[in-house]
């Protein structure tokens, strides 16, 4: 058992480390990665897990060892290509229209996510859930969990075209939040049925997960008053 979880770990900072790479930018051809010590700290594994990810990633010529000097991301073109998703984040985009493509798209996600989620993954929206709901979380902070709660259910579903495209539009909802200084809401009825998508994902009910996220998104049309369908 100590085995299989072990693999589970290291598979799980393997795509991390790949998100950190090909959806969050953070590290393009060409740059190092931050150290063992602080790498694993934030991505919350041992450093000899990390070591089996990076391994991973080196034979899929991903990254590459340089003695001495560090890991690097290896110049690989596949890896930069954002299928032209990241034009979103230029582009000034209307909350409302956001919204409204959130609610067609999003809660077939939730239906998806309930079938493919690791217990890990499951485990990491739990923690985003609960950082919402305290009291004393601040307000930079609480959109930048929720903004992960999100994220979280669309890596769920293990379809790398459904994440790229979703970190898109939550980084735009992020930015038109900022520019049109709307207040994040965290009402008894978000908090709830945030609840009630972790619920229905935890039993791997699709159907009820695909509800209660149209639930949810249609509670904060609501509340910051779109016009949306």
């Amino acid at each position: 058992m100590e085995g299989v979880e072990k693999e589970k770990l290291s598979d799980r900072a393997t795509v991390d480390i790949m998100e950190m790479i090909t959806i969050q930018h953070r590290f393009g051809p060409g740059d190092k990665l931050p150290n063992e010590n602080e790498l694993s700290e934030e991505l919350g594994v041992s450093r000899t897990t990390l070591r089996e990810a990076v391994n991973n990633l080196v034979s899929q010529n991903v990254l590459e060892k340089k003695r001495g000097k560090g890991t690097y991301v290896v110049d690989n073109n596949q890896l930069t290509d954002d299928l032209g998703f990241d034009n979103l984040n230029y582009m000034h985009i209307r909350l409302s229209d956001l919204y409204e493509l959130r609610l067609m798209i999003e809660p077939q996600i939730a239906g998806i996510a309930a079938t493919k989620a690791t217990e890990q993954e499951l485990a990491d929206l739990y923690e985003y859930g609960r950082k919402i709901e305290e009291k004393d979380t601040p307000r930079d902070q609480v959109i930048e969990y929720n903004r992960r709660f999100h994220n979280a259910i669309a890596k769920a579903t293990h379809n790398e075209f459904i994440i790229r495209l979703f970190h898109n539009i939550n980084t735009a909802i992020v930015k038109e939040f900022n520019m049109e200084d709307s207040e994040l809401m965290t009402n008894r009825d978000m908090i709830e049925s945030h609840k009630m998508i972790m619920e229905y994902l935890r039993l791997r009910d699709s159907e009820g997960a695909t509800q209660a996220m149209r639930l949810h998104l249609k509670y904060s049309v609501q509340d910051f008053k779109l016009d949306v369908l």
